[in-house]
């Protein structure tokens, strides 16, 4: 999808030119979509290229033909001063008014290339190898989009460029999420997210910042953490309404109505999901139109409107052909092919069935090619890199805590000489006080760092959630299954383990085996009391029924809560 792909810092180069010999030579002119008239032309000879620049991004969006208008003329300044970068940078302008044309598109990428290749620049050809990977995702070549981001990112690499890196990285990441490895490419959007919000350049990425907000929630959906989901798309949405950026409003109106979805909350998602279909251009953005209908087609259906359903899953079948098809609108067939074993009309289900089988053996192929190559050319090269730069921090920590061990002992031993020879013996006493004084408070400081940075950021909404959660565990008496974990109780709050804990531990004052066994023994002294059947049962049968799994852990907790054991107190119960 486009929205998540182009993920590319939009700078025009206002650092050292480079200057090429033979420029004519290199330059390979791309084809010109528009034709300009020569007295609009006119109207932006003599300005300077930053003018031109600023122009060009004032009229991108707003008047693409004065915007290509403006582009020629800063190319035809660029050949007239033999300035390669200013060259690259019309050829840039170009390409970015004609994402929708790949061929076209493509030929402006590789003149970029031509003219840089060798420069050695900053941004160039860095960005023309990320347009050429936007295009081939676009043309569904996610193994040739691959090939130009690697390549791409090798160029940021040399030139110690972190937009570009960052950049490459994030569509990689896309890359593998197309794959369902959502837990890697997660990992990556966290790492991006944080690079944005600690180099102060929100607003200058404010875009790309808000697209990581969407690819976060996406993959927090797919793994099943709905809270965490909920939370970047609910920030993704509010900031796009603050800075007013709707560039990605739909995507993050889809992603939230998913998340409703997969929460079972069908009113709230059939609402986002038709908001978002109302703003999603079916050609520009086309793998995301036939995502959002095919969710809320399964929203209808779990609605009971399945001829609702069924219409939008036919015209979907209508559109999807081999060049197009993805994984992702699997359920679409599969569904159609579950309608029509309903209808018991077996001709159309198996044509169904004929046709979802052909188009994932396509799309399997293309896929495991792709992950082979991910594989092998991303992340074992990653994990390399990675093992060699840890190997260099160990051995230059190994170098300055040498240094440091040194110097602390010269340090030491001048100190110890000085307050010997100059000092009074009772003065020495009063200056070790200090220094254990000033020891013991930098122990205090360092542990009250430690505990601080342990702590976890909940948001205030997913806190309450949690809450009203375990008000509902409390009131309907779950806490007696015998088989709850952290892991099992987290899952089923659509939460994770952490926050789980977090909350229980800070609302409920104890751990969560102590929360959970205080409810059990709670319960059973209760019903102890009111219920004279339930004392003559066994001790074991008691534990069982109140959630413990042997007679062992029960009378523990039952001794730490009460002060006796289990028998002692069903004895003092029946004399009373």
């Amino acid at each position: 999808m486009r929205f998540v792909l182009c993920f590319i810092t939009f700078l025009f180069i206002n650092s050292h030119f480079i200057f090429s010999s033979g420029i004519d030579s290199l330059v390979i002119d791309a084809i010109l979509p528009l034709q300009t008239n020569d007295s609009v032309q006119n109207n932006w000879q003599g300005k300077t290229y930053t003018e031109l620049s600023q122009a060009y991004d004032n009229n991108r969006y707003k008047n693409s033909f004065r915007a290509f208008t403006i582009a020629k003329q800063y190319l035809q300044k660029a050949k007239q001063d033999l300035d390669t970068i200013k060259l690259a940078d019309a050829y840039y302008m170009l390409l970015r008014l004609n994402w929708e044309q790949p061929k076209v598109a493509l030929s402006y990428c590789d003149t970029i290339i031509n003219l840089t290749k060798n420069t050695g620049h900053k941004y160039y050809p860095a960005r023309a190898y990320i347009g050429k990977g936007i295009v081939s995702t676009d043309l569904k070549k996610n193994n040739d989009a691959l090939e130009f981001y690697l390549l791409a990112l090798q160029y940021a690499e040399n030139s110690n460029n972190l937009d570009h890196i960052v950049a490459c990285k994030h569509n990689i990441a896309m890359l593998k999420s197309t794959l369902g490895k959502y837990q890697e490419a997660l990992s990556t959007f966290q790492k991006n997210l944080k690079i944005i919000k600690h180099r102060d350049t929100v607003n200058q990425f404010l875009d790309h910042y808000i697209a990581t907000y969407y690819n976060l929630g996406n993959c927090y959906n797919r793994l099943g953490v709905l809270d965490s989901a909920q939370y970047y798309f609910k920030k993704g949405i509010i900031k796009s309404f603050s800075e007013d950026s709707k560039k990605y409003y739909p995507e993050l109106l889809f992603g939230s109505g998913v998340n409703n979805f997969l929460r079972e909350n069908y009113p709230s998602a059939i609402d986002s999901l038709k908001k978002a279909s109302g703003l999603i251009d079916p050609i520009l953005n086309n793998d995301l139109f036939f995502l959002n209908q095919l969710y809320i087609a399964k929203t209808h259906s779990k609605l009971n409107q399945h001829q609702k359903a069924f219409a939008i899953l036919k015209k979907i079948d209508d559109s999807i052909d081999e060049s197009n098809y993805s994984s992702s609108i699997k359920d679409a067939f599969t569904m159609l092919i579950d309608h029509y074993k309903g209808e018991e009309d077996q001709e159309s289900q198996l044509k169904m069935m004929e046709k979802l089988i052909r188009y994932e053996q396509i799309s399997q192929k293309r896929e495991k090619v792709l992950s082979n190559n991910i594989a092998k050319n991303y992340d074992t090269a990653q994990l390399i890199k990675d093992k060699d730069e840890l190997i260099l921090g160990i051995q230059n920590r190994s170098k300055k805590l040498q240094y440091r061990f040194l110097l602390i002992a010269i340090l030491v031993i001048a100190t110890v000489s000085f307050a010997y020879f100059y000092y009074f013996k009772k003065e020495k006493k009063v200056y070790e006080q200090k220094i254990e004084e000033k020891y013991t408070d930098l122990i205090k400081k360092s542990s009250k760092r430690t505990r601080s940075s342990k702590q976890i950021e909940i948001a205030p909404e997913i806190v309450e959630n949690i809450i009203h959660r375990l008000t509902k565990f409390e009131e309907n008496q779950e806490f007696l299954k015998n088989d709850l974990t952290m892991a099992n109780v987290a899952k089923k709050f659509k939460t994770n383990s952490s926050y789980l804990s977090k909350v229980i531990n800070t609302h409920k004052k104890q751990n969560f085996a102590n929360y959970l066994n205080d409810l059990r023994i709670e319960f059973c002294i209760q019903r102890l009391k009111t219920d004279q059947k339930f004392r003559r049962y066994s001790i074991k049968s008691i534990a069982l029924e109140t959630g413990f799994n042997n007679i062992q852990s029960f009378s523990a907790a039952f001794q730490k809560r009460i002060g006796q054991n289990p028998s002692d107190y069903i004895q003092n119960l029946n004399d009373q």
